[in-house]
């Protein structure tokens, strides 16, 4: 392949991508709309003169900055050009004490989160999502409060607890309660919710759910692009003042970001709020009609179920109703006896009706939506379904492995102690009772299966397996194979 070959540039692909009817059911939250194109590259600057100093500012970032504190009411919020990604290791850092203590964490959080564990030589504690069962599927529910008083009253140097809400499936935890917890014992509570920047619109203008900074918690990362008309790697940390350092926080935003901030996107930032801002409410309730609409129509599918869940039960607190959950278990191709599992509806999907879904799981796909999906979008979507639907019969009572519920494998070490360990690599199989000394997780979402420092049990290799045997999408292991795994020697 000559390099002067501009048919194989990742711009051209790009543009010859933009230009297939593929409609987006995945992130970034702008869908690819040119209602809201912002930023054309000749406003591409550096830190000129007039234009501010992202890790020192005092003019007009400062003012952007200031003007998302307001919105989503942070007493200060910074800019983030590194995805929520780096958004997390600012939050872990500055949270923990001289290299150690205890991060009292969910299982079901981004590598990210572990990455900053051990950049900090911090130890983890987890707290497990409960086990939720919907129309014969298992998944990760929200996080229980009870958990955490449990914690607390075992661990005495627990210098923060993180977790995830809304989940990548949506799932949505008692932030209030648990932030109550939390402060109750002098203990902040950072929330990763990367996938709920969009809740700030939902506490505006429906009022049935609201933003983890309204709840109460200290510090709160959004991905603007995920779930808003936003670039991607856009993203926000919000500080509420009182239990974490505002210096802390600028000294390891300075440490972790870049030097040279790309305008682009920064702009990006600021045009993306000033744009819900003034038109939210417009866009807010016509996605919420068209949202709903589909999931009534979804009601006449025979086999295929659309998830709804918009009121607490147990092991679910909360459902982000923008997450579409599309379940496919126990079935099969009434003509050539294919059977349905989530790996395949996922595929479908994208090859015969151009629908590119957000992620496959064992028994179900993912379509994240947004505020600026269309009624075609939801129109096709719906329309395909409803044809796959016609094709399927049940499939007795064959059931696939549950994606991304946990093990809670023996914890033997931290992960920053498992990285100085001696190592050698054995087969999958012959690796149950060691302790790993790499990473397994599906991404997405990114979550790990098994961390380093983790003892391997036999349901986790089982997992691994059909996972593999699925195709699904196995990260962590040097062994691209998926053969070997590397434990302690």
């Amino acid at each position: 392949m000559s390099v002067q070959n501009n048919e194989y540039s990742l711009f051209s692909k790009l543009k010859e991508y933009s230009q297939t009817d593929i409609y987006p059911f995945h992130m970034p939250g702008h869908k690819r709309n040119n209602d809201i194109s912002y930023v054309p590259v000749d406003i591409d600057i550096t830190e000129i003169e007039g234009f501010d100093n992202l890790h020192n500012a005092d003019g007009i970032l400062k003012q952007a900055e200031d003007f998302a504190a307001q919105f989503f009411g942070a007493d200060r919020s910074w800019f983030l050009i590194n995805g929520s990604t780096v958004g997390l290791l600012i939050a872990v850092s500055a949270v923990a004490s001289n290299n150690g203590g205890t991060l009292l964490m969910a299982r079901n959080c981004h590598k990210s989160a572990y990455n900053a564990a051990f950049l900090n030589r911090m130890k983890i504690k987890y707290l497990y999502p409960e086990k939720y069962i919907c129309d014969g599927v298992s998944f990760n529910g929200s996080i229980s409060p009870d958990q955490l008083i449990n914690c607390f009253n075992e661990i005495n140097d627990i210098k923060a607890v993180l977790i995830t809400s809304p989940t990548y499936d949506g799932i949505i935890s008692d932030i209030a309660s648990i932030a109550d917890i939390c402060h109750k014992n002098n203990v902040p509570l950072i929330v990763d919710e990367a996938h709920g920047a969009h809740l700030v619109l939902y506490e505006r203008f429906a009022s049935d759910l609201k933003s983890a900074l309204s709840l109460g918690a200290d510090i709160v990362v959004h991905s603007l692009h995920k779930t808003l008309p936003s670039m991607t790697q856009t993203a926000l940390l919000h500080l509420r003042k009182g239990r974490v350092s505002e210096e802390v926080i600028k000294k390891y935003s300075l440490i972790y970001q870049s030097s040279s901030p790309s305008y682009v996107m920064m702009a990006g930032i600021d045009s993306c709020i000033r744009f819900i801002k003034s038109k939210g409410e417009i866009y807010y309730n016509r996605f919420i009609a068209e949202l709903r609409d589909f999931y009534l129509k979804t009601k006449s599918l025979k086999k295929l179920k659309v998830y709804i869940n918009e009121v607490p039960q147990r092991n679910v607190f909360a459902k982000d109703i923008s997450k579409i959950l599309i379940f496919c278990s126990g079935l099969k191709n009434k003509y050539t006896g294919q059977v349905c599992d989530g790996q395949w509806l996922y595929e479908i999907l994208l090859k015969d009706y151009h629908l590119q879904m957000e992620m496959s799981a064992a028994n179900y796909v993912l379509a994240l939506t947004s505020i600026m999906d269309s009624r075609e979008g939801f129109n096709r979507l719906y329309e395909a379904l409803y044809e796959i639907d016609n094709d399927l019969v049940e499939n007795g009572n064959e059931m696939f492995l549950e994606t991304g519920l946990y093990n809670a494998p023996e914890i033997v070490c931290s992960i920053y102690e498992a990285d100085n360990k001696n190592l050698k690599k054995v087969p999958l199989r012959e690796s149950i009772g060691g302790v790993s000394g790499e990473y397994v997780y599906l991404y997405p979402p990114g979550c790990p299966i098994i961390v380093p420092g983790e003892r391997i049990n036999g349901a986790i290799i089982s997992q691994i397996e059909e996972y593999k045997a699925r195709n699904f999408n196995i990260e962590g292991l040097k062994d691209k194979s998926f053969e070997n795994i590397e434990i302690f020697y």
